[in-house]
């Protein structure tokens, strides 16, 4: 809907009055209202070597029009952002690196590309979207969703591990239902679990602690820190590696650690 409005009117100062902050006169103005709008979406996730594709339609059901733009959100670990473009119903491409608006009635496909960075050792715990949706008011339905699992036989098969046993650290899988690891660490320096790589093939985040800022959990020299591992799909077939692998940090060092845990993969693979 479409609202103008005119307003004319008069003023006047004496030496004595105060104008105090300046005041500006309304003048005509059109603006479009934004209605809440309803949204239906599709994604497809495309994995080709090294190459991670993410394609998403969204389309204006009802309401808005929506404003969208690149998206900002950190990604996980094992992915580097490469490019965004919009992909126009003619197939052609162009760069997506401002915000965008959508009308009632349209769709807009948002196409980003990726690199996987150190399969298999750190599988991505998501994959990631190349758009962001700023409107305030909004409701998203996704009608097609395909994307590959997040295991390294899905996503890297023939990709070799560059993970590294670390002098001075080791770990246990603790008996019980949920797949919970015990580290212990023999360096002068306190080790800081930065995040979960592999876990017996399969992606994985974890909850531990304390640990100062982002990051899973912090161990110091003759302290075991223990933290919960939660498998974010089923194990590979074939896939029962009992190896873990840990992004992490001591010093000014980070490195890609490599731990072989007995029992891990039971543990992974009926959690």
């Amino acid at each position: 809907m479409v609202v103008a409005a005119a307003v004319v009117g008069a003023f006047s100062l004496s030496a004595d009055d105060d104008p105090g902050e300046p005041v500006a006169l309304p003048s005509s103005t059109q603006s479009r209202e934004e209605h809440p709008a309803t949204l239906q979406a599709t994604r497809v996730v495309d994995v080709r070597r090294e190459t991670v594709t993410v394609r998403e339609t969204t389309r204006v059901v009802s309401g808005g029009p929506i404003s969208v733009e690149p998206s900002t959100t950190s990604l996980p670990v094992g992915l580097r952002a490469q490019k965004s473009s919009i992909v126009s119903e003619a197939g052609t491409n162009e760069a997506f690196n401002k915000p965008t608006s959508v009308e009632s009635g349209r769709s807009i496909t948002i196409e980003g590309t990726y690199r996987l960075t150190d399969c298999p050792d750190l599988l991505p715990t998501q994959w990631p979207s190349p758009v962001t949706i700023t409107s305030k008011e909004w409701s998203r339905t996704y009608i097609r969703i395909e994307e590959p699992q997040r295991t390294a036989q899905a996503i890297c098969p023939t990709s070799k591990s560059k993970a590294k046993p670390l002098a001075g650290l080791s770990g246990s899988v603790q008996p019980g239902h949920h797949v919970v690891v015990r580290l212990s660490w023999l360096g002068a320096q306190p080790l800081t679990v930065a995040a979960i790589g592999s876990a017996s093939g399969v992606a994985a985040t974890a909850k531990g602690g304390p640990c100062q800022g982002d990051c899973i959990t912090m161990v110091h020299q003759h302290s075991p820190s223990v933290f919960r591992l939660e498998p974010l799909e089923r194990c590979s077939i074939g896939g029962r590696a009992n190896l873990l692998t840990l992004l992490v940090t001591s010093g000014h060092s980070t490195r890609t650690a490599r731990l072989s845990l007995p029992g891990l993969a039971n543990k992974v693979c009926t959690s």
